[in-house]
């Protein structure tokens, strides 16, 4: 007997399940599933990547409420689980300025990827954005889909595709992000040793400072 789990068939490699559900021939055919999932890529071969898109129709409305013509926030999160996937998550804040997620781009690192937080480029996120905002269609003004604002972190690459599916967007930078890459950094170029520096010790000083007085609000 075949062990399934929820209605998993754990035997079997998991991209075979997903394909299984989404496939309307499957006697395992999902509908709901297919329905939230509006671009999908199997993995056929090494060299190509498995790529899923997720959208409930609660989740499309919210990103037309909070993010059309508004702010979306861009974060990626890596090692979701154990098949090197990354997962990609768009975010709108809502009238309580609590995050509503909008949108899940999950895809797979290509093989041979030392580090699965590396498996990504501007390519593969320009393809993804590209099909939610073409998933997305048009207002009942005829106005397609396009965020005014995007906050992200300082990964360039995120913010290119951005640039690529939206030319005229807004990108800013995600302040906890930036303070600490901006003290990471900081870290490298003065280090500190054991001994006493007290030329060291000042600029240290006086950079926390300035740390601080980023943290209070204007």
């Amino acid at each position: 007997m075949q062990a399934r789990i929820q209605g998993v068939d754990i035997s079997k490699d998991p991209a075979f399940n997903v394909d299984t559900w989404l496939d309307p021939g499957s006697p395992c055919y999902k509908p709901e599933l297919a329905k939230a999932i509006f671009y999908y890529q199997a993995r056929y071969t090494k060299t190509e990547r498995f790529r899923v898109c997720i959208q409930t129709e609660d989740m499309k409305n919210a990103a037309w409420k909070y993010i059309h013509d508004g702010q979306l926030i861009l974060d990626g999160m890596f090692g979701v689980c154990d098949s090197r996937l990354l997962l990609f998550i768009g975010l709108g804040v809502d009238h309580r300025g609590k995050g509503v997620p909008v949108v899940f781009l999950l895809f797979s690192a290509p093989t041979g990827s030392q580090a699965t937080h590396a498996g990504y480029d501007t390519d593969i996120l320009t393809e993804l954005l590209k099909a939610w905002a073409n998933s997305m269609g048009k207002d009942p003004e005829g106005r397609c889909f396009s965020p005014k604002v995007a906050i992200t972190d300082t990964d360039t690459k995120e913010r290119g595709a951005l640039l690529n599916v939206w030319p005229s967007i807004f990108l800013l930078l995600c302040k906890f992000h930036t303070r600490n890459a901006w003290s990471n950094k900081r870290k490298t170029l003065i280090k500190m040793g054991r001994s006493v520096n007290f030329g060291k010790q000042q600029v240290v000083s006086r950079l926390r400072v300035l740390d601080q007085r980023s943290e209070t609000p204007i």
